[in-house]
This record gives C-alpha cells, sequence and structure tokens, in this order.
C-alpha cells in the first residue's frame, strides 16, 4: 500500500496546487483534485516501512515549509504548516537527521519561525552533508535569502554572485539579486554592471523571464546615487513581497522596510504603488489599519501602473483576504476576490495569485457551510 499511497498523493496534491484554468482540463481528462485525501495519502505513507517513508516525509515537509507559505495557502499564517514540519522531522531525526534534505527542511521551519541564524546554521550543515552540487546551491540559495530577510546585503550578494557564476536553473535571476543587494549597499556602479549583463532569457520565455526584463529596464533608468541606491531596496522588497517572506523578517527589519518605502512613496512617485503595497505587507502583520490603509492606496494606484499591472489585483486580494476574516466584511472580501480573479489579466506571476485565490475562495465557502450547519 505504501507505493499506492505516496502515487496517489503526489499525484492529487500537484493537481491541488493547479491554477483554476488547468483543473478543468484535468477534470476533462477523468481526473479530481482532492488535497485533503493527497496529505492523508502521504501521511499514511510515512509509516511504511520501506523507502518509501521518508520520500512521503521529505514530500510533506515541501508541501508544509515550502508551497504553503510561497502560495499563501491559509491566508496570511504563513507559519501554518510549521507544527507538522515539527512533527515530521521529530519522526525522522533519529535515522535522517543528519542527512542533507532533512537538514534543509530543518533550515526551512526555522526560517518559518523568523530564526534566520538558525536556519544559515542548518543550511550550512545540509551543504557539508550533501553529496551532490544541486543540494549545496539549493541551501546557498537558502541563505542568500536569509541574507536578504536580514537586509545584510553584503552576505547576500556574495550568496547571489556565487549562484549566478555556477547556478545553471536561472543566472538571470540570481544576476539581478546580485545587482539589487549591491545597489542596496550603495554600489551603483557594479549594480549597473550586473544589470546591464544579466542574460537574455532562452527558448520558452517563463513568467520570470518577462517580470526580470521590465524590472532590470525600470532600473536601468538614469537616477541620482541616493535615489538609486532606493530604487534598488525598493525592488527587494518587491522580491519578499512577492515571494511572501516579510512575515519571516525580524521585527527590526520591519521597521527599516517601512521607511525606506515610506520614502520612496515621496520620492521616487512611479514607484509609489510598489511601496504601498510592500508597506501593506509589512503592517499586515502588526497593525491591520494601516495595513488596510496602504493596500487601499497600492490598489488605487496601481490601477493606473500599467509597467507594474500586477499590483492592483495583489492589493485587491489583500484586502479581500483581510476582509473575509471579518464576518461583517465577507460578503465585500468575496467581491474583492472575485475582482482580482476577473478583471485583471496578463501581469507578473497571475498564476501564482490564481492559487491564492482560489485557495482563499475555497476557505469563504468553507466558512459559510459551517456556518450553515450551526
Amino acid at each position: 500500500m505504501g507505493s499506492v499511497s505516496l502515487g496517489y498523493g503526489l499525484f492529487q496534491l500537484t493537481v491541488s496546487l493547479l491554477p483554476a484554468k488547468f483543473v478543468k482540463v484535468v477534470q476533462l481528462l477523468g481526473f479530481q483534485s482532492d488535497r485533503s485525501a493527497a496529505l492523508a495519502a502521504l501521511m499514511f505513507c510515512r509509516t511504511s516501512r520501506d523507502m518509501r517513508a521518508p520520500l512521503a516525509s521529505l514530500a510533506l515537509l515541501w508541501y508544509h515549509s515550502v508551497v504553503r507559505p510561497l502560495l499563501s495557502l491559509d491566508g496570511r499564517a504563513v507559519s501554518a504548516g510549521v507544527a507538522v514540519c515539527h512533527q515530521l522531522l521529530r519522526e525522522t531525526e533519529g535515522r535522517y537527521g543528519q542527512a542533507a534534505l532533512f537538514q534543509f527542511f530543518r533550515g526551512r521551519l526555522l526560517r518559518l519561525e523568523s530564526d534566520l541564524s538558525g536556519a544559515i546554521g542548518a543550511y550550512e550543515v545540509a551543504a557539508s552533508q550533501g553529496q551532490q552540487g544541486e543540494v549545496r546551491l539549493l541551501c546557498l540559495h537558502e541563505i542568500g535569502w536569509c541574507r536578504l530577510l536580514q537586509l545584510d546585503w553584503v552576505e547576500a550578494f556574495v550568496a547571489f554572485s556565487e549562484l549566478a557564476e555556477q547556478s545553471r536553473w536561472s543566472k538571470a535571476f540570481y544576476q539581478y539579486l546580485s545587482a539589487l543587494c549591491t545597489g542596496a549597499s550603495g554600489d551603483i556602479t557594479l549594480a549597473s554592471a550586473l544589470l546591464n549583463d544579466i542574460p537574455p532569457p532562452g527558448r520558452g520565455r517563463s513568467e520570470l523571464d518577462t517580470f526580470l526584463e521590465s524590472r532590470a529596464a525600470a532600473l536601468r533608468e538614469p537616477r541620482a546615487p541616493p535615489a538609486a541606491q532606493l530604487a534598488c531596496r525598493l525592488h527587494a522588497y518587491e522580491l519578499l513581497y512577492l515571494w511572501n517572506a516579510l512575515p519571516s523578517c525580524p521585527q527590526d527589519v520591519w521597521k527599516a522596510v517601512v521607511e525606506d518605502c515610506e520614502r520612496a512613496a515621496l520620492e521616487l512617485p512611479p514607484l509609489a504603488a510598489v511601496a504601498h503595497l510592500v508597506c501593506g505587507g509589512v503592517f499586515d502583520n502588526t497593525c491591520l489599519r494601516e495595513a488596510e490603509r496602504h493596500y487601499t492606496r497600492a490598489l488605487h494606484l496601481g490601477k493606473d501602473d500599467s509597467r507594474r499591472a500586477y499590483v492592483a489585483p495583489h492589493a485587491s486580494y489583500e484586502l479581500a483576504a483581510m476582509y473575509c476574516a471579518q464576518a461583517k466584511r465577507r460578503a465585500e472580501g468575496r467581491a474583492l476576490l472575485l475582482s482580482a480573479r476577473d478583471d485583471y489579466k496578463d501581469y507578473d506571476f497571475e498564476s501564482r495569485l490564481a492559487v491564492r485565490i482560489q485557495a482563499a475562495l475555497k476557505r469563504l465557502e468553507k466558512t459559510g457551510r459551517e456556518q450553515k450547519s450551526k
């Protein structure tokens, strides 16, 4: 039963994470997605006595520590999968505790708990244990992101520049990150050189390729050094927002991010919509009234921002998530979700936001059913 449970669980989990338009195609082929059944199958498989058990545990760790927070499947609760991760790591500690991939997921868990120093330590252990270069590069990627979450621009630059040289996945992405970090630290000359040297996309242009191309072009626009440094920082914060990483930042970092974004909203008018969106993402963790104010402003400005068309639908989604948590405003929240889904097209990372909207609508439907049954 272990092999059947593993295959079934992985298939169902994958299908359940597809955007709605792809799910319809899968359903036409006779398949249905059931995430709860998928997770139950993987949880069952992890108790088997063969090598499928650690594979099931790794799949569950990947879902709870990477997919759930990245896609906001639990709304603002990016740490919703932390308890399950602790359980899975405890169960596997005796036999696989020092294995590279399990150390990697320990790092992911610590990052979700905002223990960034502990996460970096776990990634360093995983990198030293890894027999394959890909594992070391994966850990270096996470170390770079942890440094970015700490706003340690210099160390983040070191990690991302090494990845730009060695990784076969997306040299352009790491080159862009390297440019942001060195520009944010004040070295505008090197940042400009790196931006000008970003490799063009290969075959099959992806959402990320389109995003990088437009952002690099925006950053190449001539600015005075202080404004250029601020623009690099704001674009770095933009990534933290889009990758749903702001909740994992330390509180002193939140303060610095808000200060920079408020400056950018005044001094860099073309980037004001992004600045308000990022501010909303920070205040979502500390002051919902301020978060609502910034998201509302981002929605207003974003409707006229053709270069960053993603801002308006994301702001609409964020306001919807906030309102859906309040019984008196759920109808307003649902209307904003439908607006984010139906009124905006062809923006950056549209498929990723579509999954978030789909998950939010399902949570809203579940809440409605539970209230009716009472």
